[in-house]
């Protein structure tokens, strides 16, 4: 750049001008490229590759309409130059145009069958969009082009473990890091492939993607994972923690961690990752189902019905919550909410000691109605009726504390009834 500013301070020259707003992206000084850039189209208002880098540079910056702008005009001078399809096909891949994207790259690979970067770049378009057979099969042909394209394999290796081609996935990462031996991404997810197959090694990995990076957020997260596999709690805090330390948006390892503190009964600690996971992703059923747990064991039963049902609206086919708003409902006297939520309960549980918990609440709901009904009845001096009230409480709950009460109640308006006579 120095060696540009001297020359340029001599002389206005279109290509110092130009080489020097390219080095310029490289460092990110992109206000200073696009200057440059439209210096040089001042001189020379015809050049495809002025206006590409121009593009490039306001692409970098943010300035997406003013990027497109210069890729037209780029294309309007040269329709058949497939770099800048391909560079306009990146840029519209950060902005998530993905089928753009895709038309984009698809148009360089038809005027340039041998470009390994245009097959690379529509993989990685084609994965977003969750086609990996086909970007399996875009990757593969990008490395027959470029065998040494590192990112190449990992591509592809992430690709085949999306669809569980696990064995296949280790061998591509593999390679990858045998051309980038410093590879810290390989090493997780080739470690996240052998503990899918349940293969060893995948701990081994974890570890050599944090040496290699020690800010790689996913390797401390799926070490965690191992060891609380394990049964070693301590050690997954300590990643989980490690995790989130490398990047505090990774809503998995706040979930992970304030799991293991609710196990560990750490009841505020879980609540606040809990809650730093719906601050991330107010969708997530589990969270809102895990605070509205520890709603109900800190009985503060209204917020906890609410988690509940809030995790329930999400995903109707969580057990935790339905049986936990029920538990609530019954406490709160709401009995006919509490008979609907245990219904269901059992039948989302499989056979276990959830679902049988889930029928006593159920038959428990059914025999306080009566019971209630029975005391309501006695208050308005309706003995015999309470009488029949009591008998089905007993029926419903033989051989219970429930039973003992309800007999004494119906001895009681025996007694009642023989004074009112």
């Amino acid at each position: 750049i120095s060696a540009m500013d001297e020359s340029l301070g001599r002389h206005p020259h279109v290509e110092c001008f130009n080489r020097r707003g390219m080095m310029k992206i490289w460092i990110g000084q992109f206000d200073e490229a696009i200057a440059d850039f439209k210096k040089a189209l001042a001189l020379d208002s015809n050049s495809v590759f002025l206006y590409l880098g121009l593009g490039n540079a306001q692409s970098a910056k943010g300035l997406h309409l003013d990027a497109d702008q210069a890729f037209s005009k780029a294309l309007d001078l040269d329709p058949k130059n497939p770099r800048v399809y391909i560079c306009r096909g990146y840029h519209r891949q950060i902005q998530r145009r993905l089928d753009e994207a895709e038309a984009d790259f698809s148009k360089a690979i038809e005027l340039d069958s041998t470009s390994a970067e245009a097959y690379f770049d529509r993989g990685a378009v084609r994965a977003k969009l969750r086609r990996f057979k086909e970007a399996i099969d875009d990757y593969s042909r990008a490395l027959k082009l470029k065998p040494q394209l590192a990112a190449g394999y990992y591509n592809r290796g992430n690709a085949k473990l999306a669809i569980d081609q696990n064995e296949e996935a280790i061998d591509d990462y593999t390679e990858a890091m045998n051309l980038e031996e410093n590879h810290s991404q390989a090493y997780t997810n080739r470690g996240v492939a052998k503990a899918k197959l349940g293969k060893p090694g995948a701990e081994d990995d974890f570890t050599k993607a944090i040496e290699r990076d020690p800010k790689n957020a996913i390797a401390h997260f799926s070490l965690g994972n191992v060891k609380l596999l394990r049964n070693l709690p301590k050690e997954a805090l300590s990643h989980y923690s490690d995790a989130l330390k490398a990047n505090p948006r990774y809503p998995d390892a706040w979930f992970a961690r304030g799991q293991v503190y609710h196990s560990q009964d750490q009841l505020d600690l879980a609540l606040t990752d809990f809650k730093s996971v719906v601050d991330l992703n107010p969708r997530h059923a589990e969270a809102l189902a895990n605070i509205g747990d520890i709603m109900k064991t800190k009985e503060k039963l209204d917020e906890g019905i609410d988690y509940c049902t809030k995790a329930i609206d999400l995903d109707s086919r969580l057990p935790e919550p339905v049986l936990n708003r029920a538990i609530m409902r019954e406490v709160k006297g709401n009995l006919d909410g509490a008979e609907s939520d245990y219904r269901k309960a059992v039948e989302l549980y499989p056979p276990g000691s959830q679902r049988e918990r889930a029928q006593q609440g159920l038959v428990s709901v059914q025999a306080a109605r009566p019971f209630f009904q029975g005391i309501s009845l006695i208050r308005e001096q309706q003995f015999s009726q309470a009488i029949e009230k009591f008998k089905k409480v007993t029926e419903i709950l033989p051989e219970t504390e429930q039973a003992g009460i309800a007999a004494y109640h119906i001895a009681h308006c025996h007694a009642l009834l023989k004074d009112k006579n």
